[in-house]
């Protein structure tokens, strides 16, 4: 399957298994893509030691946004991340903006 995004943190292609984010739980997100609905500055303890995001909303000049780039974590913005399920391989091509599983 295919899915399109909107790039606001690109970095080079990018392989790895994806992981929906949850809050309430603790679970090794290390080198992992996260997937969630949104991220908010509450969320950026988890962030530090993941390759990058996909999320559902958010802007470009977010809080999370900002962290990620500061960061040099890539951060994507898909219309629908349900698509998108645990444990999930993909392949992230930043040339063509398409997310490939």
């Amino acid at each position: 399957m295919i899915v399109e995004f909107e790039a606001y943190n690109k970095t080079t292609n990018c392989k790895g298994d994806i992981i929906n984010y949850n809050p309430d739980k603790i679970i090794d997100y290390n080198n992992k893509i996260l997937v969630a609905k949104e991220l908010t500055p509450l969320d950026a303890v988890f962030l530090l030691n993941i390759k990058g995001a996909i999320i559902e909303n958010g802007s470009l000049l977010s809080h999370i946004s900002i962290f990620m780039r500061e960061n040099s974590k890539f951060l994507l913005k898909v219309k629908d991340i349900s698509v998108l399920k645990d444990n999930c391989n993909v392949d992230i091509n930043f040339d063509k903006n398409i997310i490939r599983w």
